[in-house]
């Protein structure tokens, strides 16, 4: 059963009287829209010519996807990409056929796990660990890519490179979902991964994540750096962001509430204060508590 449906958290007029008119999303002009697309097609253009590859365009409905994959399995990237989309607007209360995008969310779906990391050190200085499958940039005009490569059959993983390659998508894609939602500001990179997580265990449950989480309550480490805006926390830590995010959530109104502050730009400390009732010492203690007891 799913944990967390975010089409109920994010139902903002449903829970939460709003006290001014304001779209689900940020809609783009004709202008910025074209100006976006013009912009991935040249970018793609470039790294095709840096990374000396051969990169097929496919464009879907929401997404412009650059890909060295076999021609074979194009149609598998088509239809598992819309798909992602679909389940995360879903979880969103929005429509598959709404695009939440300036323009289309770029895919460069690699071959190799090796153009993969040199795309991200050389295109968005992104620490592409041997773990990492994929991640979403978001772009200043509220564009954005996702970057991935395909997954081998690995013994060490429980999940088969399909299944790793969906549940990759569909946490990347809720990242790029909540960079557009309500206005562009960006939430604090914990809180993001916390709800990012969330969705995807909603759909491609752990039987661990429980348990790892009471681990990071146990261990006793400080976490006062993740609250810091510079703060990257790496997947290492999502099971303890995901529960810090369950906590937030068993009352909904609140986290709706903090996230629409958040989202209007508020500080992320002092909304915790106003909302939940405590600072970020306060809210790690509560969190231990909580997490023990689960």
């Amino acid at each position: 059963m799913r944990q967390v449906m975010l089409a109920t958290i994010l139902l903002l007029c449903a829970a939460v009287p709003a006290t001014r008119p304001i779209d689900r999303f940020v809609k783009p002009t004709d202008e910025q829209h074209h100006k976006a697309l013009d912009r991935a097609h040249k970018l793609a253009d470039d790294v095709q010519t840096a990374l000396d590859l051969q990169l097929t365009t496919i464009e879907t409905s929401h997404f412009l996807i650059f890909t060295d994959w076999d021609a074979r399995e194009h149609g598998f990237l088509k239809t598992a990409s819309e798909s992602a989309y679909a389940t995360v607007a879903k979880q969103f209360d929005l429509s598959p056929k709404d695009n939440v995008f300036v323009g289309k969310v770029s895919i460069y779906m690699f071959a190799t796990k090796e153009s993969f990391q040199k795309y991200a050190r050389e295109y968005d200085q992104y620490p592409a660990g041997d773990d990492l499958i994929g991640y979403y940039g978001a772009h200043d005009d509220g564009s954005g890519h996702l970057a991935m490569y395909k997954p081998e059959l690995d013994p060490q993983r429980q999940n088969p490179p399909r299944q790793q390659w969906a549940y990759v998508m569909t946490r990347e894609l809720s990242r790029a979902f909540l960079s557009r939602y309500r206005t562009d500001a960006n939430l604090p990179v914990w809180l993001e991964e916390g709800i990012a997580e969330t969705v995807a265990q909603s759909l491609f449950p752990s039987a661990t994540i429980r348990a790892q989480a009471k681990l990071f309550a146990q261990a006793g480490d400080d976490f006062d750096y993740i609250f810091k805006a510079e703060a990257r926390p790496t997947k290492f830590f999502d099971p303890a962001v995901w529960s810090m995010t369950q906590l937030l959530l068993t009352d909904r109104k609140k986290f709706i509430t903090y996230i629409d502050a958040l989202k209007d730009g508020e500080d992320p400390q002092n909304a915790l204060q106003g909302i939940y009732g405590f600072d970020y010492p306060g809210f790690l203690k509560a969190w231990r508590g909580y997490a023990m007891s689960k």
